[in-house]
């Protein structure tokens, strides 16, 4: 369940490491050729249309079966359905939910749409006057940062959750969390920000000169 690039990200990043992902789709729901390409190469696709009882049921069939889950809705719109994070770590244990979103999981924003350029003015990376020049544009990095680093926490889940099988150590319900505006204030400690102008200018000569290099 996931869209656009971050929570994708997590998928295609898990699939480049021998991961079976499986992209869940509804026909309601338009998909954006652009995005499907560039993060969700290496998954299977499946239909599921949660408005009908049978796609509930194949949802809950596939729920069980599943190691990991990617929720990168919006908070409570799965849980419409009945899909709470509850009740899906009742049907399966050992499930390792991963649920990604804008504005983090707790607090007064948790529940709010948003994309990287709302964590970059959210968090301070990007400024109103950067939005002149599109320079936001070039810190888009933090969608795939996040991407990356819920896939490395997965990773670190599944790594849990196989040493406590081996220690008989009892783990269940396994929760990952990954925000947009975590990684940028991350990475914003560790200097990112918007280019200035000259930079800006620079970057973009750059890429064009080097463009018409290998033209």
């Amino acid at each position: 369940f996931s869209h656009v690039i971050a929570s994708p990200v997590v998928g295609r990043t898990l699939a480049d490491h021998g991961a079976t992902v499986i992209k869940v789709v509804s026909q309601s729901r338009p998909r954006r050729e652009l995005f499907d390409t560039e993060t969700n190469h290496g998954k299977q696709v499946l239909t599921v249309e949660l408005e009908t009882a049978e796609g509930r049921d194949r949802l809950w069939h596939l729920i069980r079966s599943a190691d990991v889950i990617i929720d990168g809705f919006t908070a409570g719109v799965l849980g419409r359905f009945g899909f709470t994070q509850q009740r899906v770590l009742q049907a399966n244990p050992q499930l390792i939910y991963l649920k990604s979103s804008c504005f983090g999981h707790v607090g007064p924003l948790s529940f709010g749409k948003g994309f990287q350029q709302n964590a970059n003015f959210a968090t301070g990376v990007a400024s109103v006057e950067d939005e002149e020049l599109l320079g936001y544009q070039l810190v888009s990095q933090i969608d795939y940062a996040t991407g990356f680093l819920g896939a490395y926490g997965v990773i670190l889940a599944l790594i849990d959750r196989q040493r406590a099988a081996i220690e008989r150590r009892r783990v269940s319900g396994i929760m990952v969390y990954a925000s947009l505006c975590q990684t940028a204030t991350w990475m914003a400690l560790l200097g990112a920000g918007c280019p200035g102008f000259l930079d800006y200018a620079q970057r973009v000569t750059r890429l064009m000169w080097d463009s018409d290099r290998k033209a």
